[in-house]
C-alpha cells in the first residue's frame, strides 16, 4: 500500500483532462473477447484495475498492446481456463468474464470476485439470470461452477437495478442464439456504453420502454473499433476540488451524463460554466442541500463520498441518504478526525459544515474514499498523511501527474 503526504491548504488552477471511464473500460474489455479477433479500444484509462484485468487475460492466451490510451486486444487464440487465479479476487469486474465464458465456452469455473470492501456485494442477480437462460450453477465455498443445461428464450426481471447483472446477462446471451428481455435493467451511462459497443461490433440489442431486448441475430463486423465515454466520477472529483480549492478547466467531459450532480451544484450557488465538452469551475461558497442516492439518472453512490467532503466545508447542514452499500459512509469517520461534524445513522449522514479542516493521520478505506480524503487534505490546514492511498490508482489515471499539473505539492511513499 501507499502513503500520501501533503501540507495544506493549497490552491489548484489550470486544466485537467478527464480519462476514460473505469466502469466502461472493464466490461468492454471483457466484451471484446466475444469477437475472437483484434479489437481497437480508444480512451482506455491505464489504471490498476485495467492492468489487473489484462493480466487475467494472459492466462487465456489473449494478447494486448497499449499505444497511449488506445488498447489493441487480440483474442483470436483465446483458450478456456478456470478463473481461479489470485488476480480474480483483486477486482470486482472480473465477474464479467462469467458472462463472456458462458457465451464462448458454455461453462465457467470462477472464484468469487474481489473489489473494494464497501459492504455486502452478492452476485445472486447474476446467478439467477444465468439459470434463467439455461445454465446450472453450483457454489462450493468461494468457487462457482457453471455448466450448460438447456438454452432458452427468457424474460428476466431484476427486483433492483444492477449494473453488473445487467451487463453480465447481455454478455452471457449474445452468442447463445436466444432472445432475452431484461426488465428493470440498469441504464447507467456505462451500461449504455457497453450496449453501444456490442451493437458497434455486430450484435443486436435495443432498449424499448426501459427494457433491454437482446435479439439472437448478429454478425461480427470486419472493422472493430470503439471509443468509450469519459469517467463521470473522476470529473466530479475535480469539480469538488475546484469548488473548495481554486479554479479548474475540466476537459473531455460527457456533459449529458453529469447533470445529476452538476445541476444541484449550480442550483446551490456553485460557479460552474459549461462550454462544449468543458467545465469551467471556480471556488464557490456552495449552499447546503440534501442528497438521496439512487440509480441513474439519480445521484450516484460512487460520487457521494466526494460530497461528504464538500458538505464538511459548506456553511449549513446537509443530509445524505445512501442505502446502496452499507459501508459507503466509512469515509466519514476519517473526515471527522480532520474536524468534520458528521453524524452517521445507519444509511443516513447529517453533515454540519465547519470553517476549517485540520491535517492529521487518516486512512483510505476504498477507491472513492481515497478521492474524498485527497480533496479534504488539499483544503485542510496543516500536514495530512493518508494511508492505504494505493486505492486511488484503481480508478484515477496518472493522478500524481494531474495533481502536479494543477499546482499541487505533495509526496508519497510505499508503506513499510
Amino acid at each position: 500500500m501507499e502513503r500520501f503526504f501533503i501540507e495544506g491548504p493549497q490552491s489548484v488552477s489550470g486544466n485537467v483532462v478527464i480519462s476514460g471511464s473505469k466502469n466502461s473500460a472493464l466490461p468492454i474489455i471483457c466484451a471484446s473477447l466475444l469477437t475472437k479477433r483484434e479489437v481497437i479500444l480508444n480512451n482506455i484509462p491505464i489504471i490498476t484495475d485495467v492492468v489487473d484485468l489484462l493480466n487475467i487475460l494472459k492466462y487465456l492466451n489473449v494478447n494486448h498492446k497499449f499505444i497511449d490510451n488506445t488498447l489493441l486486444i487480440d483474442s483470436s487464440n483465446i483458450e478456456y481456463n478456470d478463473l481461479i487465479m489470485f488476480e480474480i479476487t483483486k477486482i470486482r469486474a472480473s465477474y464479467y468474464l462469467m458472462g463472456v465464458f458462458l457465451s464462448l465456452f458454455k461453462k465457467c469455473v470462477i472464484k468469487h470476485p474481489g473489489g473494494c470492501k464497501i459492504g455486502a456485494r452478492p452476485i445472486d442477480y447474476h446467478i439467477r439470470a444465468f439459470e434463467k437462460i439455461g445454465f446450472n450453477v453450483l457454489k462450493d465455498d468461494d468457487i462457482y461452477s457453471i455448466t450448460l443445461n438447456e438454452l432458452k428464450d427468457s424474460k428476466i426481471h431484476f427486483i433492483k437495478k444492477s449494473v453488473g447483472a445487467t451487463i453480465n446477462t447481455m454478455l452471457a446471451s449474445v452468442l447463445n442464439n436466444i432472445n432475452v428481455v431484461i426488465e428493470n435493467p440498469s441504464l447507467e451511462p456505462e451500461v449504455l456504453d457497453v450496449i453501444g459497443f456490442l451493437n458497434e461490433i455486430g450484435f443486436n440489442i435495443n432498449i424499448e420502454m426501459n427494457n433491454i431486448i437482446i435479439n439472437n441475430s448478429y454478425k461480427i463486423k470486419e472493422e472493430l473499433k470503439y471509443k468509450i465515454i469519459s469517467d463521470r466520477v473522476e470529473c466530479a472529483t475535480f469539480v469538488i476540488m475546484a469548488l473548495l480549492c481554486g479554479n479548474l478547466i475540466i476537459e473531455n467531459v460527457d456533459i449529458e451524463y453529469i447533470s445529476n450532480y452538476i445541476t444541484p451544484l449550480i442550483n446551490a450557488n456553485a460557479n460552474i460554466r459549461i462550454i462544449d465538452n468543458k467545465l469551467y469551475v471556480d471556488k464557490s461558497d456552495v449552499n447546503p442541500f440534501d442528497i438521496h442516492v439512487s440509480e441513474y439518472p439519480g445521484f450516484a453512490t460512487d460520487i457521494q463520498p466526494l460530497f461528504c467532503t464538500l458538505f464538511s466545508l459548506t456553511n449549513g447542514v446537509s443530509k445524505i441518504f445512501d442505502s446502496i452499500f452499507e459501508n459507503r459512509f466509512l469515509v466519514c469517520n476519517e473526515l471527522n478526525k480532520m474536524g468534520s461534524k458528521i453524524k452517521i445513522n445507519q444509511n443516513e449522514v447529517l453533515i454540519e459544515g465547519v470553517e476549517k479542516l485540520f491535517g492529521t493521520d487518516i486512512a483510505a478505506t476504498d477507491l472513492r474514499a481515497s478521492a474524498a480524503l485527497l480533496i479534504a487534505s488539499i483544503a485542510a490546514d496543516g500536514k495530512t498523511i493518508i494511508s492505504n492511498f494505493s486505492y486511488i490508482h484503481r480508478g484515477y489515471e496518472n493522478i500524481y501527474e494531474k495533481l502536479r499539473l494543477i499546482g499541487l505539492k505533495f509526496d508519497y511513499e510505499l508503506d513499510k
